[in-house]
């Protein structure tokens, strides 16, 4: 069990009182631990009671309670089911980008098969996740760290409580102790998460130079996923004023209107504030470039080699014109599209 500092909290309680105070305290917490709340919290107690005199000559009295807990399994749980409909999202939303380039179909389609490979992982995790009954439930031993089915369960996750009491105040310290976190199953073939944040982007031999003008620094990425995240707010929101300005055109009720058509106002202006934003316009660009039409009207063919340096201007386009997004280190701010290209952005959005 965890070391951990007691606050000294003293009373005048005469040494034969003692004892009564011991036996209500550990009472009281005895009816408290049997609770319908705490038992759906805390498993396996194991508790301690114990007293011992101040220098002062005063009681202090201590209650030990080291529990398991089923959220160990429960949260893991739940984790799992979020990152299976996240994959599942992004592979949706990979499929609605319509049809790109030979080489850009094939990036896409190697994503979808890693995110597929990822969510039939996960999903075979949480299948046996949930066979879990009884004590396996709500704890993992360190004899099952290497365990494939308990990799995402917390190694020796315990909650312990320690009571202090008098007869005058009692206080309480909750701790909770867990097994250091570490890629146990997979033995360290990866050499951790630090090691990987920290890989140099260079490492990667299967981006293509093509694929590396297509990048964000961390700051860029993470305005990407503000607006991201705001899109995805905002766009439910009119889709529900849209519906109510329809209800309310329906019953002739003028006050309403005005305050859906308010509304309905301000969060469309979010909505096109958040679309001009620069990256946006880069990522309509990028998928310009990717579309088959963009290809043919420059008169290029990529073809894609099995060594996984991805693609290659043919002959034709080492005698003529390369394409732009080989001739330039990013990519094109002023390229014009299609009405074809604004309609599929705005499926998407």
């Amino acid at each position: 069990m965890e070391n951990r500092e007691e606050e000294d909290t003293t009373s005048d309680v005469p040494g034969h009182k003692c004892p009564l105070l011991c036996d209500s305290l550990h009472g009281s917490m005895h009816d408290r631990d049997n609770s319908p709340m705490m038992r759906a919290v805390f498993r396996s107690p194991v508790c301690k009671v114990y007293r011992f005199q101040t220098e002062s000559s005063r009681w202090m009295l201590v209650r030990e309670q080291m529990s398991e807990s089923p959220l160990s399994s429960s949260l893991p749980k739940q984790l799992l089911s979020c990152y299976i409909q996240e994959d599942m999202r992004r592979v949706q939303e990979l499929g609605d980008l319509c049809d790109l380039s030979p080489y850009w179909d094939g990036l896409r389609s190697d994503v979808i098969a890693h995110y597929s490979q990822l969510i039939s992982t996960y999903q075979e995790t949480l299948t046996e996740l949930n066979k879990l009954t009884g004590l396996s439930c709500s704890f993992k031993a360190s004899c099952s760290k290497s365990d494939r089915y308990l990799e995402f369960i917390p190694v020796n996750l315990h909650t312990q409580r320690m009571q202090v009491a008098s007869s005058r105040r009692t206080v309480w310290y909750d701790v909770v102790t867990v097994g250091a976190p570490a890629d146990h199953y997979q033995g360290f073939k990866q050499g951790g998460l630090q090691r990987l944040l920290n890989k140099p982007d260079g490492d990667n031999k299967s981006v293509s130079s093509a694929y590396c003008c297509i990048s964000y620094s961390p700051e860029e990425s993470s305005r990407a996923r503000e607006v991201l995240s705001s899109v995805s707010q905002l766009q439910p929101l009119i889709s529900g004023l849209t519906e109510e300005l329809l209800q309310a055109a329906l019953e002739v009720n003028s006050q309403r209107l005005q305050d859906i058509l308010h509304s309905l106002a301000h969060r469309t202006e979010q909505f096109v504030h958040a679309l001009k934003d620069e990256l946006v316009k880069n990522a309509l660009l990028a998928l310009h470039t990717a579309r088959p039409a963009y290809h043919l009207s420059n008169g290029h063919v990529h073809v894609t080699h099995g060594n996984g340096t991805g693609p290659r201007p043919s002959s034709a386009s080492q005698d003529g014109l390369r394409p732009s997004i080989w001739r330039q280190e990013s990519i094109p701010q002023n390229t014009e599209y299609d009405e074809e290209d604004w309609v599929s952005w705005r499926e998407i959005c």
